[in-house]
């Protein structure tokens, strides 16, 4: 029997089986590929893949290990071994894995925008920004990348079926409705609300009874609100991290200067200015514009 023309076969049988969601229905395969070479680097990384969807975290790592060692693709299998750490919440150890997979291929824009994932949910959202700001340079028509920034996005809204809204239109819409959709995801990202709005209005005439067009432009008017100009001001000084450092560099030389006075005024101003940002724009938001909003309904 030729050997490597049977694994060759085997493998594509596995390939095609992961692409229509067959995953353990490629086991078989998998083992019987490792029973002619036990040190297969891509048997052992598809079937780190099953192990990871039966939720057997520490088996998927072990396999994505071997995967390396035998001279699988690096992007790839600490990805996986990230993406296994999350699922338990080690985030540190995920945080870990992403690095090495970056320090191996910094180009990967799959691992920064899964990356920027990993920062968002541990509240770092300067950092995810700027990861995914470089996942856009190396491949902006990337779906995770695509993905990512829609989460991030819309997160400030925190509506799920604003994220659902948008990933319907990415995948059911027309080619020429997805393009116009990315384009104005790409400059929602950016801060260009305004550009992102004219992109978004151009969607929804172009289909006028598709319901999430119509979200996604409210999408953007609620970015636009006035009442988030003083989050838009943040954005455009270089996030909230660059103003929280500037602003406590001011407090600590009113400190140091004994100018109590001023010194007051401006932490009480500061956090006025937090509270309403975060706590009452949203709040007084949803009441105005609750009875169009079309995430609400």
């Amino acid at each position: 029997m030729d050997v490597t023309a049977f694994i060759d076969r085997e493998l594509a049988v596995v390939d095609y089986l992961f692409s229509v969601d067959k995953y353990e229905e490629a086991v078989p395969h998998l083992q019987n590929i490792l029973q002619q070479n036990p040190v297969h680097p891509q048997a052992l990384f598809f079937l780190a893949l099953v192990y990871y969807g039966r939720e057997q975290f520490e088996e998927t790592r072990r396999l994505c290990v071997d995967a390396l060692v035998n001279g699988f693709d690096k992007e790839g299998a600490y990805g996986v071994i990230a993406a296994a750490y999350e699922k338990e919440y080690r985030y540190p150890a995920a945080e870990e894995a992403y690095l090495q997979g970056l320090q191996a291929n910094p180009n990967s824009a799959v691992l920064h925008a899964d990356y920027a994932r990993l920062m968002m949910v541990t509240g770092f959202w300067d950092k995810a920004r700027a990861l995914l700001n470089k996942a856009m340079e190396l491949e902006p028509t990337n779906q995770n990348v695509i993905n990512a920034m829609i989460d991030f996005s819309f997160a400030e809204m925190d509506e799920k079926k604003q994220r659902e809204a948008i990933q319907s239109l990415m995948e059911n819409g027309s080619d020429e409705i997805k393009k116009i959709v990315k384009l104005s995801l790409y400059h929602h990202f950016k801060g260009d609300y305004k550009q992102a709005r004219e992109y978004a209005v151009q969607a929804f005439l172009m289909d006028p009874a598709n319901r999430n067009l119509l979200a996604l432009v409210e999408g953007c008017d609620y970015a636009l609100h006035p009442l988030f100009l003083p989050r838009r001001l943040i954005g455009k000084l270089g996030g909230g991290a660059v103003v929280f450092l500037a602003i406590f560099t001011v407090l600590v030389l009113l400190a140091a200067l004994n100018l109590d006075v001023i010194l007051a005024i401006v932490f009480y101003s500061f956090v006025a200015l937090v509270l309403y940002n975060w706590m009452v724009a949203p709040v007084l938001y949803h009441l105005i514009v609750r009875g169009k909003d079309p995430w609400t309904k």
